[in-house]
């Protein structure tokens, strides 16, 4: 097996992760999504993913799911390393972070666990061919909101090249000259709403965000929230509880 070298500066600072057994991927993905947010802090910069894991339940075959989260580090995958490790004949596999070590290890039944080990000054050696080496996570905070700034960037670019369009053809019949945009118009070019995007809070998510009625005085932004699915019941993974905030009794 290949021995794999985990340079710090890709490490995460923490990282987290499990075996679930929901049925669907979406909701596993809403598990890890969830973990990573009680957990983490500067969610900006972390990463979740959830990888399909077939078992021996019950004399049958099962389908769950591995999930982890990072905080920090290039956002590679370490689950699908460390169950090839433990499918390999290795009791468990040990995966280092900046802070901490982690132990995956097997379960009846063919799921797996994921143990956070405390801080130490000694640290265990990593198990070879294990590591952050693994396909790419998605990002934590990817709600759609870097979507938004492309599809708002696409529609300014479109209404400028329509613009020119028209005034193009305008000037050819008529020789007119192009208005410079009023006050009114500017506050409502797609670029009034960055603010509004920045400020969405953390227990909902923005599903629509649109004008009507123009760029004039009678145009109107229109923007609607939904609350983030809540996940109930279905757990398997053994962590502890998020860490308790400071001062907290």
């Amino acid at each position: 097996m290949m021995n794999v070298k985990n340079n710090e500066a890709a490490l995460p600072s923490l990282a987290i992760g499990g075996f679930i057994g929901f049925p669907k991927k979406k909701q596993a993905l809403a598990f890890a999504r969830d973990k990573a947010e009680k957990w983490f802090e500067g969610q900006e910069y972390c990463w979740i993913a959830v990888h399909r894991h077939e078992y021996d339940r019950d004399g049958g075959v099962q389908v769950g799911w591995l999930w982890e989260a990072h905080q920090g580090g290039d956002g590679l995958s370490f689950m699908p390393s460390a169950v090839a490790a433990l499918e390999a004949g290795e009791d468990s596999a040990v995966i280092p972070t900046l802070t901490r070590d982690l132990v995956v290890e097997p379960r009846s039944g063919g799921a797996v666990e994921c143990l956070i080990l405390p801080e130490e000054p000694s640290r265990r050696p990593p198990t070879e061919g294990v590591g952050f080496i693994g396909p790419k996570c998605r990002p934590l905070r990817q709600s759609g909101i870097h979507y938004l700034f492309v599809g708002l960037l696409a529609l300014v670019l479109g209404a400028s090249a329509l613009g020119y369009g028209v005034t193009e053809r305008v000037s050819r019949v008529a020789a007119t000259s192009v208005k410079p945009l009023t006050s009114q118009q500017m506050s409502n070019l797609p670029s009034s709403r960055v603010s509004a995007l920045k400020n969405v809070p953390d227990d909902k998510r923005l599903v629509l965000l649109k004008l009507t009625g123009g760029l004039g005085a009678g145009g109107r932004w229109t923007q609607d929230f939904e609350d983030r699915p809540v996940i109930e019941g279905g757990s398997e993974d053994v962590l502890p509880p998020p860490p308790a905030e400071e001062g907290a009794e």
